[in-house]
């Protein structure tokens, strides 16, 4: 038949087993086919029992309400630490805006009197440049 030709065969030939690199290649290539038609074998098996299977139905269904109460019960007992875990990192950080504001002002006045300090510079040596240059007529 069509398929059956089509199908490789799982049994090395002759000229394979001469070559051990080439057997071990046939044999793992054996065992891959071997492996895929097993499982899915094995898949069409258990599809055919969970479709016939009132029982293998109603279990799944229970374990799923079962596994959805138990979530829903774990995030409620949760839910406190977690507001509280919440409370504790904003009033950390409240805390810590509130210690580095003053370094901040000190640091924001350090910043203005050197800015000022150095505009002052800046135009006491264009005024002085202006002046050379009225002295020396340009």
């Amino acid at each position: 038949s069509r398929a059956a030709a089509a199908r490789p065969s799982l049994v090395p030939s002759a000229s394979c087993v001469a070559s051990p690199s080439l057997a071990a290649m046939v044999n793992s290539r054996t065992l891959s086919q071997m492996t895929k038609v097993v499982s899915e074998q094995a898949g069409k098996a258990a599809k055919v029992a969970w479709e016939k299977s009132p029982e293998l139905a109603k279990f799944a269904q229970d374990s799923s309400k079962v596994a959805a109460a138990a979530i829903s019960e774990a995030a409620r007992r949760s839910e406190p630490m977690v507001r509280e875990k919440s409370a504790e990192v904003a009033a950390a950080a409240s805390s810590a805006l509130k210690k580095a504001e003053p370094v901040v002002r000190e640091k924001s006045a350090e910043a203005v009197e050197a800015s000022v300090k150095a505009g002052r510079a800046a135009l006491k040596a264009l005024q002085e440049k202006a002046g050379e240059m009225w002295k020396s007529g340009r």
